[in-house]
This record gives C-alpha cells, sequence and structure tokens, in this order.
C-alpha cells in the first residue's frame, strides 16, 4: 500500500469508533464541514501537507478510501459537471489545512491532559509524515505534551526542530524541565533565553521557591524587578515563598508591603505571608493577618496550625484543628502533616490516636507522606509496636521512611535493630542520604561498635555521598567514642573548612579519650586558623586539665 493510502487508512481509524489510541475523542481530524477537490492537477498534489508526487499515487487509491460506506467519502466529492476555480480551490486547501492542523492541536492537547505518551508519539509520526514538523504551533504542542508525558527528552528534540522558536515556545521547554524535576536545565534554559516576559520570570522564581531554593528565587526576583518586568500576583507569592524558605524575614516583611501596595492583597497572597512569617519565627504577625481576613479556607487554616507549630505552639495548633470542622472547613493532607508533627512534638499518643482515626475516612492515610509522619509520631512517643505496625503496611516505602523507622529504634536505644534496618533498607535498593547516614553513625557510636562503624564509613564513601558538616561532626564523634582517634582526625582534616562546630567535635573527641594536650595544641591551631569559638568551645575548655599542670 502506498503512503498516501497509508495516511487516509490512519485516518479512518482514527475518526471511527473503532477500537485506536483516540478512540471515543470529543475531536476528529475530519468533520462535514472539511472540503477539498480531489480533482487536481499534479502541480497542486504536491502541495498537499501530505508527501506524493504523482497523480496517479491518488487515483489508484482513491476507489477503496471514498466507497459510499467510507466516512472520508462525503466531503471530498465535488458538483457535479462543476469545474473549481483555482482561487477557491486554494482558499478551500487553506481551509483545509487550517482545520486539519486544528484538529491535530486537539488531539495532542487531550493526551498532554490525560498524559497519554503512545497516542502522543502516533500523533507525532502523524504530523511528520504530513511535513508539519514546522508548524511552530504543532511544536509548542508537542513539547508541552511530552512534558507534561514526563518524556523531557522527546521535548528537548522536539524543541530543537522548532523554527524561530518564540517566547511560549520558551516557556513550556522551561515548564517542561520544571515538572520533570529537572531544576538546573530550567536555570540554565532561562539563562540562555533571549526574550523573556513575565511568565518567563514567574516559572523560573516559582520553581526554585518550590525546590528549596529560596535564596536563588530571591535572586532571579531582583532580577526580574532589575530588568524592568513589573511582577503580577503569581510572581509575589512565588517571592513571598522564597522568603519562607530562606528565612529572609526583611525581604518577606518588603513584599508585605510591595503587595498592598499594588492591591495584590487576597486569601492566596495573605496564606503565603502567614506562612513566611511562621517560617521566619515572627508568629505575632502570622496571627495578625490571620485574625485580619473576613474569612478563612482551609489552606489558611493549614498555614496558620504550620506557623504555630513550627515556633513552639503545638497546644495552641491542636486547638486550631479541632475547631475547623465547626467552620466547615476540611483538613488538607498538609494539615494532617502538621498536626501529626504537633503531636510528635508534645510525645501525646493519645492525641495521635485520634488523628490517626480521623484519617481513616479520608483518602491520606495511604498517602506515603502522611505514613512516614505516622511512623515518626509512634516512634517519639515511643510506641514503637505501632509505628513498626504503620511501617510493614506501607505499600511503598522512600528513603524518609526507612531513616524515619531507623531513627525511632535509635531513640528508644534499639540499636542492633537500628543497624539491621539500615542493612534491609539496602537490599531493598533505596539508597540512604547524608541524614539517614548520619543517625547510623550515631547508633553506632552508642554501641561503641568501631568496625560497623568502619563499614557504613566505607559503604557512604563507595556511594558518593558527599558528607555534610553534620554527618562529619557525627562521623568524628563516633570514632572518638571508639577510641580510634586517628581515624577521627583523618574526618577532622578533611572537613576542617566546616567551622567552628567540626573543631569542637575534634575537641570533645581528644577530651572524652583523656587526651588533654593535644586538645591544647588544637586550640593554638584553632586560634591560629582565626576560627572563632563559640559557647561550646569554652564548655570542652572547662573541662580540660589546666595547661600549666600538663
Amino acid at each position: 500500500m502506498s503512503l498516501q493510502a497509508e495516511l487516509f487508512s490512519s485516518l479512518t481509524s482514527l475518526t471511527t469508533n473503532q477500537a485506536g489510541p483516540l478512540a471515543g475523542s470529543s475531536r476528529h481530524f475530519y468533520s462535514s464541514g472539511d472540503v477539498v477537490s480531489w480533482n487536481i492537477k499534479p502541480s497542486h498534489v504536491e502541495s498537499l501537507p501530505c508527501h506524493c508526487s504523482t497523480t496517479s499515487v491518488v487515483a489508484e487509491e482513491l476507489p477503496a478510501i471514498l466507497a459510499e460506506d467510507s466516512p472520508l467519502s462525503y466531503p471530498f466529492s465535488p458538483p457535479e459537471n462543476a469545474e473549481q476555480p483555482v482561487e477557491s480551490f486554494q482558499e478551500e486547501l487553506l481551509l483545509f489545512e487550517t482545520e486539519y492542523i486544528d484538529s491535530l492541536a486537539a488531539e495532542i492537547q487531550e493526551c498532554s491532559h490525560v498524559k497519554d505518551l503512545t497516542a502522543g508519539k502516533e500523533i507525532h509520526s502523524l504530523i511528520t509524515i504530513c511535513g508539519l514538523d514546522a508548524d511552530r504551533y504543532l511544536g509548542n504542542l508537542l513539547v508541552l505534551m511530552y512534558g507534561s508525558c514526563g518524556a523531557i527528552e522527546e521535548a528537548e528534540a522536539v524543541y530543537q526542530k522548532i523554527p524561530q522558536p518564540n517566547i511560549y515556545s520558551g516557556n513550556i521547554m522551561i515548564n517542561a524541565y520544571v515538572n520533570n524535576n529537572e531544576l538546573e536545565k530550567a536555570r540554565n534554559f532561562f539563562d540562555g533565553m533571549l526574550d523573556r516576559n513575565g511568565a518567563s520570570w514567574n516559572a523560573i522564581i516559582s520553581a526554585l521557591a518550590k525546590n528549596g531554593c529560596g535564596k536563588d528565587a530571591l535572586k532571579y526576583y531582583r532580577g526580574m524587578l532589575a530588568e524592568g518586568f513589573q511582577p503580577n500576583v503569581i510572581t509575589c507569592v512565588s517571592a513571598i515563598d522564597a522568603c519562607a524558605d530562606a528565612a529572609a524575614l526583611s525581604e518577606g516583611m518588603m513584599l508585605h508591603s510591595a503587595v498592598i501596595a499594588y492591591g495584590f492583597y487576597d486569601m492566596i497572597v495573605g496564606t503565603a505571608l502567614i506562612n513566611m512569617y511562621g517560617q521566619c519565627g515572627n508568629l505575632e504577625s502570622a496571627r495578625d493577618i490571620f485574625r485580619r481576613f473576613p474569612y478563612h479556607d482551609a489552606f489558611s487554616w493549614t498555614a496558620m496550625i504550620s506557623a504555630c507549630v513550627n515556633n513552639g505552639c503545638n497546644e495552641e495548633a491542636l486547638v486550631m484543628f479541632h475547631h475547623m470542622p465547626k467552620q466547615g472547613l476540611k483538613p488538607t493532607r498538609s494539615t494532617y502533616l502538621s498536626i501529626l508533627n504537633a503531636c510528635g512534638n508534645l510525645m501525646d499518643l493519645s492525641k495521635g490516636y485520634e488523628v490517626h482515626a480521623q484519617m481513616l475516612l479520608t483518602d491520606f492515610i495511604t498517602d506515603i507522606k502522611v505514613e512516614n509522619a505516622l511512623v515518626n509520631l509512634y516512634g517519639r512517643c515511643q510506641s514503637l509496636q505501632d509505628s513498626t505496625r504503620v511501617f510493614r503496611r506501607m505499600l511503598q516505602r522512600n528513603f524518609v521512611t526507612w531513616t524515619t523507622m531507623i531513627a525511632a529504634h535509635s531513640l528508644n536505644n534499639l540499636y542492633e535493630e537500628a543497624l539491621e534496618l539500615f542493612y534491609e533498607m539496602q537490599e531493598n535498593w533505596v539508597n540512604p542520604n547524608n541524614y539517614s547516614i548520619t543517625i547510623v553513625f550515631d547508633v553506632c557510636a552508642n554501641m561503641r561498635a568501631l568496625e560497623e562503624g568502619r563499614r557504613v564509613h566505607k559503604y557512604g564513601v563507595c556511594a558518593g555521598i558527599l558528607f555534610d558538616f553534620i554527618a562529619s561532626i557525627a562521623l568524628i564523634n563516633m570514632y572518638g567514642k571508639c577510641r580510634s582517634l586517628e581515624d577521627a582526625r583523618a574526618v577532622f582534616r578533611s572537613s576542617e573548612e566546616h567551622g567552628v562546630l567540626v573543631w569542637n567535635a575534634m575537641l570533645a573527641a581528644y577530651a572524652m579519650n583523656g587526651e588533654d594536650t593535644r586538645a591544647w595544641v588544637l586550640l593554638e591551631e584553632m586560634q591560629s586558623k582565626r576560627v572563632k569559638p563559640n559557647k561550646a568551645t569554652y564548655n570542652i575548655i572547662d573541662n580540660l586539665e589546666p595547661r600549666q599542670f600538663l
């Protein structure tokens, strides 16, 4: 069968009710309004979207395609004994191509919406066969579709082929990177854009703020203002979220004044401000904003509850939580996460049971973040039986789950069980991070298990874990408690640039092993390198033998 016949056979199957990737779609490639004449001279055949070189190919396959029962027959039949002027044909051809592209666009958008990558690829192939790769509109939609379906490499490939991509093409590509957690690629792409608009800036600022890069988000926000772009409400909310992440209270207060001046002060902005003040330790300002709003939704209540928990007002958070139903509001997943944290902070097992029972009636009970919070709650309340029950019933577990479970056993002095969980974690192909391996170093320190500690240390190095200063401190402490000062010193020398806390850990290791002379020598070195001591440093010095007696 020729290429032309294959193409229109595909179109026929896509427009009928037969099973296929687009079956049941509300938009079809052809409608009764599509009109085109098949009485075409060879020169006009070449101008069709599909690639056919001669009229003989068309004539050969037309009978099968335009049979009486074919859904494609009636739109294409010209009136009897009618000659179609060239101008009329060109207009109808343009109409056909426009409606054809619109139909393809509708199908691509449907694939984006339902994340149907297979159907999306089939439509992409059809676009290629028809020579429409150069259509920027379809190209933009294909990038959007591939980004929505998680196929970022395909999205990049399509973007590279778009002739003269416009600002909207760039914005779609940024969002594709962001939606697929390719934050560094999104940033590099944005930095390389020659033409940007407000949506471009909003996309990168929002992405950075949501992914824990608050300081960088604020840097881009300042850059946006410097280039003369006027922020909108989306920009301001993202910038406020960035202040919350970076604990930048002064800049957050300036943004508070700015949103009032811009006239953006609504419930969404107010909720972001409550969250920002709560994260920055200014609970009274958060309360003031909450009280001033005439009405509230579940998100503003959750922000206020979270602010209370973050600032140690756990009882107040519980009171607010119990008042939500009286206001006709249902707790969100974030509400439950905050209130479970409050119960854990209070070590109130009975209230934890109440919240857990309430969640059994919701869809959140199988959410992995909620399950992790329950494991943490029961562990902190020293109810390891409940913690283990939740853990073993989980359908999915991530490194947070395993780390929380290891920490729960360590907190309850079950160090051997904690180590067993660490090895079980690896058997389940879950890789630890800095935080989880730090807990295991503490476990080995408490067990005085030097060989286990060395094994875990070696594993972390081989796994490519870059130890931060907290992990380095835990490692020095572990070697110090296991009386392996040379190992402790080796770790110290590789991480001394981390600051006074690492120096304190090495001083403490010497002190706990009776090496006061070496501790004093280290203090001299600390002074020569202009490392400023803190209160903990002086506490260690107070427990050393006075130097004149050594």
